[in-house]
């Protein structure tokens, strides 16, 4: 999706977007989203912005639209098994959490991302149309994503994330990257993959 316009390609990714929202919202999807909520999230709160695949892929620096979507459960309500892999710096409860993500809703818009980073706690995906193809090339439409899983023994809970980078890669421009409905729907649909990847981890 370009900033002067719509192109193809962006328009059928949200048109996916918009056709995962409209199924949801006719099955409560408010209700079942509830409990997910969006965190400040920008250069002075997170290190995804001072990062090797921030610099590599928006090495303009390029004006973003940036988005955090967090949930959190309690440890009561998660696998022990998956709790203790990762307080020992396993990844079976980020694996657990891609696979509801991807899985389902996901399913979508698994092609417009390519895997560029990952640890026991997080997968950081950079996404644009077919972006196995000419990689190095920028796309008028970009995202880099990261996926995370913490556990908070302080507070008994396991944080969950889907954190968001979406830019112009081609051009450094003022105008809005996209009109408000497409991102009261990318809102929508970040909650749904959120909360299909944290129905994954639950016991």
């Amino acid at each position: 999706m370009s900033f002067s316009r719509i192109t193809r390609s962006g328009v059928a990714t949200f048109c996916k977007f918009s056709a995962a929202a409209s199924v949801a919202a006719a099955g409560g999807w408010q209700l079942w989203t509830m409990h997910c909520y969006f965190e400040p999230f920008g250069p002075e709160s997170d290190p995804l912005f001072q990062s090797k695949y921030f610099k590599q892929h928006n090495p303009g620096n390029h004006p973003s639209l940036n988005d955090s979507c967090v949930r959190k459960v309690p440890l009561s309500q998660i696998p022990p098994e998956l709790v203790d892999d990762a307080l020992n710096g396993g990844s079976k409860l980020l694996d657990r959490f891609c696979a509801g993500v991807w899985g389902g809703y996901g399913t979508n818009v698994t092609d417009h991302f390519v895997v560029i980073g990952k640890t026991p706690r997080s997968v950081v995906l950079w996404g644009a149309h077919s972006p196995s193809e000419n990689p190095g090339v920028p796309r008028d439409m970009e995202n880099l994503a990261e996926i995370t899983t913490d556990i908070d023994l302080d507070h008994g809970v396991a944080e969950f994330r889907l954190k968001n980078i979406l830019y112009n890669g081609v051009e450094r421009t003022s105008k809005d990257l996209f009109p408000p409905p497409i991102v009261w729907l990318h809102f929508q649909y970040c909650k749904l993959l959120v909360e299909a990847g944290v129905s994954h981890c639950k016991a």
